[in-house]
């Protein structure tokens, strides 16, 4: 898998890259590790509207620009009748074009092969409708033809849906900005607008989020908060990040402050299982490390603070995170304050003292003085305890 994994492939179909080209590369940068047999990636997204074939950016990983510059003139000159096979009829597609097209239009092997110099006998494809009139088009070079398997057609019919998801997001969001801008602005909107939303709701809302039912979209800071958006997903496909029944224990024992001994005396596991557990639900989650999911997991944290809002036609799911809330911790000097907001964002004693200019011995002094003034025993309860506080 070269360091990739399919959560990967659904965060890049999600990703709000600035211009159509960059959201595609970020797109074939990650597939193209996940297929092993593939010599070369490339790939359009194509406007499909008014029975005209535009292509709004193009992308290649492992071959030469030139190759989709035939590819996009081969497009232009296909007939209908193959570009109805090739493209579909608005529904997702993936196969190899031995199966799919030169089956059913056999002269056309003989262009494709012209197109690629001969060089090319066979093409796993994939083709991901966006439900608004375009399109992403997706082909990897292979060295010999073959048929798909069954895996394969799964896997890669969930990918397609969420490209397509990922694609009228970004379409949708547009409106003369880039797309992660205007999503930051509603969000920091509704937040402003309703700090609190309704229990039952939110925690619904939880239960789907950690369930896979939304895809994560964005995660930023602003304003002593931390925000995390999300994006609905097709039931029937759900998001690969979705938590296990195991992780989603351990994450809450977790967030009530407890070390990976504790959980693994209570629920009869090793503390590798523990580790390995957090480290897969802080990825999944987007979380950086553990006290962050502390901190998500805490009673009275994300699970109650979420809200749903629907933008440009888009369902939007909104998680807040509450900064420190420093009138709390009166008894705390200005230093150990400090201290404190580096702690609960993850960062070591070493990385503490470099940016306060101080050593290491006195920044552990100041963290034991915080755990002592605030009752806690580590960085995790901590985390736990600061987020019950601030609900």
């Amino acid at each position: 898998m070269h360091g990739k994994s399919w959560i990967d492939a659904v965060e890049a179909a999600y990703a709000l890259e600035p211009t159509a080209g960059a959201w595609l590369k970020g797109v074939i940068d990650t597939l193209r590790p996940l297929l092993d047999d593939a010599r070369a990636l490339g790939g359009f997204v194509l406007s499909l509207r008014d029975a005209t074939i535009r292509v709004e950016a193009a992308g290649v990983q492992g071959a030469p620009c030139s190759l989709m510059v035939r590819f996009e003139a081969l497009l232009r000159a296909a007939p209908a009748d193959a570009l109805r096979l090739a493209l579909g009829d608005g529904r997702p597609l993936f196969g190899t074009l031995s199966e799919r097209l030169f089956a059913a239009l056999p002269d056309h092997e003989g262009i494709f092969l012209d197109t690629t110099g001969r060089a090319i006998p066979d093409c796993l494809y994939l083709v991901a409708p966006s439900g608004t009139g375009a399109c992403v088009a997706l082909g990897a070079a292979l060295a010999q033809r073959r048929s798909t398997s069954a895996a394969e057609r799964e896997r890669f019919a969930r990918l397609a849906a969420h490209l397509g998801a990922g694609l009228r997001l970004r379409e949708s969001l547009a409106a003369g900005e880039s797309a992660r801008g205007v999503l930051r602005a509603a969000v920091r909107s509704r937040e402003q607008a309703q700090p609190r939303r309704e229990e039952n709701a939110a925690l619904a809302l939880w239960r789907d989020l950690i369930a896979g039912r939304w895809s994560l979209v964005d995660r930023f800071d602003s304003d002593g908060k931390s925000f995390v958006v999300a994006h609905q997903s097709d039931p029937k496909l759900g998001d690969p990040r979705a938590l296990t029944a195991r992780e989603r224990e351990i994450a809450e024992h977790v967030g009530l402050g407890r070390s990976n001994k504790e959980i693994g005396y209570e629920l009869g596991l090793s503390i590798a299982a523990i580790s390995n557990a957090v480290a897969s639900a802080s990825r999944k989650l987007g979380l950086r490390g553990r006290s962050e999911l502390a901190s998500f997991f805490a009673p009275g944290g994300i699970c109650t603070r979420l809200g749903e809002l629907e933008l440009c036609g888009e369902r939007i799911a909104v998680g807040v995170l509450s900064d420190l809330s420093r009138k709390r911790f009166d008894a705390l000097t200005r230093a150990e304050s400090d201290v404190l907001g580096d702690l609960v964002r993850g960062a070591t004693v070493r990385a503490i003292a470099a940016r306060r200019g101080s050593s290491p011995y006195t920044v552990e002094t100041q963290v034991k003085a915080v755990y002592a003034k605030l009752g806690v025993g580590s960085r995790v309860e901590l985390a736990s305890r600061l987020e019950a506080a601030t609900a």
